[in-house]
C-alpha cells in the first residue's frame, strides 16, 4: 500500500512517480528506473563489509557498504553516492544512510532507517532544512519502518516515498529540483543489508 503524502506537502509540491523500472523489487538492488524527466541507473554496489570504526559514530563493529548510480535529465548527467550503516547485521532496514549528488560536501542528506527513525537533515543549495519519517499509508494504517520522509524548512521543501514517488516545492529551479531529486533517488535504491562472515 502506498505512502500517504501530507497534504500540506501534496498541495506546494509538483509530483514524480518511478516508471520503466527494472530489477525493481527490494532484494534485486533496484538497478534502474525513470523519473519523470530524470532517469537512474549504472547502479554500482559495494560489497557488504563489517569494520572497527563507524561512518556516522555508531561506535565499533559496525557493518558498511555503499552504492553509486548516475543520474540524467537527458542533457546534464550528475552521480550519486550513498553509505549506509547498520548497527548489527539484520535482514530488515536499520541503522543510517546518508547521499550527496555531485562534489563531496555540498548536497547531502543523512537519514535514519529502520523503526526506530528520528529526524535527519538535508543539506541544498546551502540551505539545511529537516526530513521527518512518515508512516502513514493511503489507507490509514501505520507503518513501523518509515514509508517516507517530508523536508521541511520554512516550508515544505518536498518529500520521498521509498517505493517510488518524490514530491518537489513548486517554484524551485530546473537545476535544483534536478539536485533534490538526485539526492532522494538514492533512498529508492537503499536495501536490507546481511553481512555473512568469510568462510575459513
Amino acid at each position: 500500500m502506498a505512502m500517504r503524502a501530507p497534504a500540506d506537502v501534496a498541495a506546494q509540491s509538483e509530483p514524480l512517480s518511478a516508471s520503466d523500472r527494472h530489477s525493481w523489487g527490494v532484494n534485486k538492488g533496484r538497478s534502474s528506473f525513470s523519473m519523470g524527466p530524470y532517469r537512474i541507473d549504472d547502479v554500482a554496489r559495494e560489497p557488504v563489509r563489517q569494520t572497527g570504526y563507524s561512518v556516522f559514530g555508531f561506535g565499533n563493529q559496525r557493518v558498511l557498504t555503499g552504492y553509486a548510480y548516475a543520474f540524467s535529465d537527458g542533457s546534464s548527467h550528475r552521480e550519486g553516492h550513498c553509505a549506509q550503516e547498520q548497527g548489527k547485521p539484520t535482514t530488515s532496514y536499520s541503522g543510517k544512510l546518508a547521499c550527496r549528488c555531485g562534489a563531496p560536501g555540498k548536497d547531502t542528506f543523512t537519514v535514519d532507517i529502520g523503526a526506530d527513525a528520528k529526524e535527519g537533515t538535508l543539506t541544498l543549495s546551502g540551505q539545511t532544512y529537516r526530513m521527518s519519517p512518515l508512516h502513514e499509508r493511503e489507507s490509514g494504517h501505520k507503518s513501523d519502518e518509515p514509508l517516507g520522509y517530508r523536508i521541511d524548512g520554512a516550508q515544505p521543501l518536498g518529500a520521498v516515498e521509498l517505493e517510488g514517488r518524490v514530491w518537489t516545492q513548486r517554484g524551485l529551479s530546473e537545476d535544483t529540483r534536478a539536485q533534490l531529486v538526485c539526492m532522494l533517488s538514492g533512498l529508492m535504491l537503499v536495501r536490507p543489508v546481511t553481512y555473512q562472515r568469510p568462510t575459513r
